[in-house]
């Protein structure tokens, strides 16, 4: 990367964390921010920004950012409570998700016929994924109730890891219908789908009971233990992908593992792989208006307008509302949960990876639309979360909860805040 491309990409960083506070009261979220001084000064602006979208290296450091998100959630999530857990984000996961993926598909094909059935489907799956990111005002809000917050975080933690294999198969799926071999696509890919998770558990355990081992001895200094995390995640992913696997699917599951072996012991060491993946989102949500705002606007029409509110929209409204129904619900909940579905980072980096690997029918057309709705949701998401929150706040029958008495504590399915009255 350039030098006035570093400098400015640091200079982002820098003047948004002295005023976060300030910038976030206001509902401009750091996505959001980082989305627009990119586009502002990239090659759709000032044309300050000289890296070229071609370099290699952009699509390794959205490919890490993902992966650190991947392995962070799954870090957090016990396998045994969220069996029990009966509530709003089991619904959403096993009964709002799917269904989004199938209505979205007979949108996208409605829409935007010329894709065809395959490249419509693999389109509503890159999309169907959600990005509390986006929405931090309102998962963050003591203004909401409790219970909403909990849903939205545990449903965003999830899904993405949950589509991995669901796109992976799709994109398979359609090259194996467009190409002459029809069998090596789908071979691939169940190899893939094999080797992913085989090689999360085997990385992910011997990380926890290693890292445990040393602990009780002694042999390993604190500030060390964050490192060895962030080594597992990384190693989990490239091992699996020179195994051919699915190294997003090594990720989480290595996650996922991590974290039921080591019982949640090792959470900060789990935050600061979160920090540094949400150091790389930003920089990934900077890149996107500094490189890839052309392509939105190059590949805009109404068309791919409509198919972007539409996925924003009806495909995640409907399949939620139809998910949450007999949970005693207001309506006004079923709207908050239905329209806060933001999509972010990993919509970005499938649509990426799945663009480069696989030579499917309408590709393009995939790309500008997931770009376009990328960028609408974090806008429009980024805008309305905080308003939005305070709103519900008012409207809800539970009793708000002042901020200076929210408790922020560790759940087993993710970060939890509760009232302390």
């Amino acid at each position: 990367m350039p030098l006035l491309d570093l400098l400015l990409l640091a200079s982002a960083l820098f003047l948004f964390a002295l005023f976060s506070r300030r910038l976030t009261d206001r509902s401009l979220t750091a996505p959001m921010v980082f989305l627009l001084l990119g586009i502002v000064v990239g090659r759709g602006g000032l044309g300050w920004f000289e890296t070229s979208l071609e370099a290699s290296w952009l699509h390794l450091l959205a490919e890490l950012a993902l992966v650190l998100v991947l392995f962070a959630d799954a870090t957090r999530i016990d396998l045994g409570a969220l069996r029990r857990e009966s509530g709003l984000p089991v619904r959403m996961l096993l009964v709002g998700l799917p269904l989004t993926v199938v209505l979205g598909t007979g949108l996208m094909l409605v829409i935007l016929p010329e894709l065809g059935l395959w490249s419509a489907a693999l389109l509503a799956a890159i999309l169907a994924p959600t990005d509390a990111a986006l929405g931090q005002s309102v998962v963050s809000s003591p203004a909401v109730p409790l219970r909403l917050r909990q849903a939205l975080n545990v449903e965003s933690g999830l899904n993405d890891g949950l589509m991995v294999p669901v796109i992976h198969a799709l994109a398979a799926s359609a090259v194996m219908m467009t190409s002459d071999d029809h069998g090596s696509g789908l071979g691939s890919a169940a190899i893939a789908l094999l080797l992913g998770p085989l090689v999360g558990v085997v990385l992910g355990g011997l990380g926890a009971v290693s890292l445990t081992w040393v602990r009780r001895r002694e042999w390993i200094e604190e500030g060390w233990a964050p490192l060895v995390v962030l080594a597992l995640a990384l190693g989990a992913w490239a091992l699996a992908e020179t195994v051919h696997g699915n190294g997003f699917l090594a990720a989480f599951v290595g996650g996922l593992t991590f974290g039921w072996c080591s019982r949640g012991r090792e959470h900060q060491a789990g935050e600061f792989v979160e920090t540094q993946g949400q150091l790389l989102t930003l920089t990934t949500f900077f890149l996107l208006g500094a490189l890839l705002w052309p392509v939105v606007v190059d590949g805009w029409s109404p068309r791919t307008l409509l198919a972007a509110l539409a996925m924003l929209t009806i495909a995640r409204a409907l399949p939620v509302t139809f998910s949450l129904l007999g949970t005693g619900l207001k309506p006004r909940a079923f709207l908050f949960l239905a329209w806060f579905g933001p999509r972010g980072l990993a919509s970005v980096v499938f649509v990426i990876l799945i663009h480069e690997h696989f030579h499917l029918p309408g590709s393009e057309l995939v790309l500008e639309t997931v770009l376009l709705t990328v960028v609408l949701s974090t806008l429009l998401h980024g805008m309305s979360a905080a308003p939005a929150a305070r709103a519900h706040g008012r409207l809800s029958e539970e009793e708000p909860c002042p901020a200076e008495e929210v408790a922020v504590h560790e759940h087993p399915l993710g970060v939890r805040t509760q009232c302390r009255r």
